[in-house]
């Protein structure tokens, strides 16, 4: 159960919350991990707190840049072409992650062969604080794609060999939003 994790990010604009989301990636109390990250051509200061951490933990960063922004779909699969763990997870430039998320993710779908993916309910927060949560079923079927999305995009694990098999995300002006229910 140590298998490597790449964890995958695409950022623009991000300058405001990526230091405590790449915070929560440090913290994590599994260690075994890359962090691939794609500036989709931010013009604020976030391409310089990439460089920071890059800078800092040169063996955990790999930092990618578009020369014009193409969007979240198309920067993901540029982190997908680079990845090199057994797992992939996702995370966003404003979420956080509990410390133990990927110790707790990899533990389930190292006991539990017969899932490819796992992923969890979500707190939302905004300028004011912690907002609602975001539950999602157990384990949810075809039906309930038909009403909304199954996994919060943002807390997913899954394992490398499953973008592979699906050409990674679709990229197409249809998934510029719903990058992720195209996935599911």
């Amino acid at each position: 159960m140590n298998g490597k994790i790449s964890v995958i990010m695409s950022v623009y604009n991000a300058a405001e919350t990526l230091r405590e989301s790449i915070e929560s990636i440090l913290e994590q109390t599994y260690t075994n991990w890359e962090f691939i990250i794609c500036n989709d051509c931010s013009t604020d200061n976030t391409q310089e707190i990439l460089d920071e951490y890059q800078t800092k933990y040169p063996d955990r960063f790999i930092l990618l840049r578009n020369q014009e922004n193409k969007y979240l779909a198309y920067s993901l699969n540029r982190c997908l072409e680079v990845a090199t763990g057994e797992y992939v997870a996702r995370m966003d430039g404003d979420d956080l992650s509990v410390k133990t998320r990927f110790e707790e993710q990899v533990a389930f779908l190292s006991s539990h062969p017969e899932y490819d993916l796992v992923g969890s309910s979500m707190q939302r927060f905004n300028q004011e604080g912690l907002a609602d949560i975001d539950y999602k079923p157990e384990a949810p079927d075809r039906n309930y794609m038909k009403i909304t999305v199954p996994f919060n995009h943002a807390t997913i694990m899954t394992y490398r060999r499953v973008y592979e098999k699906l050409n990674g995300y679709t990229v197409a002006k249809r998934t510029v939003r719903g990058q992720d229910y195209d996935l599911w």
